[in-house]
């Protein structure tokens, strides 16, 4: 099993930056007893819990959260399905082109 500590620190975090001011930690435990033993770990050393803000530039956490990774998700199926709907998408607009530039000659040459 893998676990991941996330962490979200007080204050929306720094000018519109998205996942500013959170943290995802890859725990090495492999139960759920050690990886809470570890994120424990992780948090005494590394962040303080006295601050309610950011204004010494402490780590100062508002949540923690132990994850447990359960499966990965196989991108390879949507990732082919967008690139299949974005090559149809493309000829689609090719071939009307095509076919505008047709109707123009038409018109052009058969009247």
């Amino acid at each position: 099993m893998t676990f991941y500590l996330y962490l979200r620190g007080s204050g929306e975090g720094c000018d519109y930056t998205v996942g500013c001011n959170q943290s995802l930690v890859t725990l090495t435990a492999k139960t759920v007893a050690g990886a809470t033993n570890e994120a424990f770990g992780i948090l005494s050393q590394d962040y303080d819990f006295e601050a309610s803000d950011d204004s010494d530039g402490g780590h100062h956490i508002e949540s923690a959260m132990l994850l447990e990774k359960k499966s990965t998700l196989d991108l390879e199926g949507p990732r082919q399905a967008y690139q299949d709907q974005k090559d149809a998408d493309a000829r689609a607009a090719a071939e009307a082109e095509e076919r505008a530039l047709l109707a123009r000659l038409k018109a052009k040459f058969e009247s």
